[in-house]
């Protein structure tokens, strides 16, 4: 009996548990795979929808932690950019 290779992979088909081959999906809350959401995507869906009762996949404490590490880079890059562009000096240290 012969195997049909083609039934077993498919360059077609790609299952959520696996990423598509050469793209940059990383691993999601729910075990699967999607492209990652960058900071302000994160900023924006959060003043949308909130984080009230948490998803599906992740409960309402992992949901803010997400959201206020996502704000909190967010507001690092902003301060940084504000010194940068009043021409003072910036001291890494003191953002931390």
């Amino acid at each position: 009996m012969a195997i049909n290779y083609a039934k077993l992979f498919n360059r077609r088909v790609t299952p959520q548990s696996q990423p598509i081959p050469g793209s940059t999906q990383v691993r999601n809350s729910a075990g699967g795979y999607s492209w990652e959401v960058d900071d302000w995507t994160r900023f924006d869906g959060f003043l949308i929808l909130g984080a009230e009762g948490g998803t599906y996949y992740i409960d309402e404490r992992e949901l803010v932690k997400q959201n206020h590490d996502a704000l909190d880079r967010f507001v690092g890059h902003a301060r940084r950019a504000v010194h940068l562009f009043d021409g003072r000096v910036v001291d890494e240290k003191a953002s931390e």
